[in-house]
């Protein structure tokens, strides 16, 4: 097994990721100028949030920012807490793309089944604290553990099994 030397991270609470005014400020301790900085946000179309202050961004903004900050310091690999926690379907899509754009493994920990279907390769299910299944995401999905452990279905989930077809997502 390897383990990565150096592991970015965004929180549930997004906010937590904080410790600057500004957004550009978070970014030039990572980052050596302004311009840099700006250029980074721009090739993620948010540059318009570079002079936002941090404790004002949407929750969708801060999830994004946070990511990012998470990202700009070039990890190993990068944890996600409820990446969609308090997102509406714009912002989720924007994060579901983010998280795709990712170049390390990705680890996500969410409630959200629906997102982790759609975006997870592979997938731990835990229950009381201990892993009770692991695997490719649509045989563990597909398979009776998320029902049998009370977790709600995903639709896709649903649906695909009333079609007789193995669905990631409705869309």
């Amino acid at each position: 097994m390897v383990v990565p030397g150096k592991v970015g991270s965004s929180w549930q609470n997004p906010y937590y990721t904080f410790v600057k005014s500004t957004v550009v400020e978070e970014f030039l301790e990572y980052f050596s100028d302004i311009e840099d900085v700006e250029e980074f946000l721009d090739a993620y179309n948010i540059k318009n949030l570079s002079s936002k202050h941090t404790f004002k961004l949407s929750m969708g903004q801060a999830r994004l920012i946070s990511i990012l900050i998470a990202i700009s310091w070039n990890p190993e690999a990068l944890v996600v807490d409820e990446p969609t926690n308090g997102l509406g379907l714009r912002e989720k899509k924007m994060v579901e793309d983010l998280l795709r754009s990712v170049k390390v493994p990705v680890v996500i920990a969410s409630h959200d089944l629906d997102f982790v279907l759609k975006i997870a390769d592979y997938v731990y299910v835990m229950n009381e604290g201990r892993v009770v299944i692991g695997g490719p995401t649509v045989e563990v999905f597909y398979g009776n553990w998320i029902s049998s452990l009370g977790f709600p279905e995903p639709y896709a989930v649903i649906v695909g099994r009333k079609l007789g077809r193995r669905l990631r997502y409705i869309g």
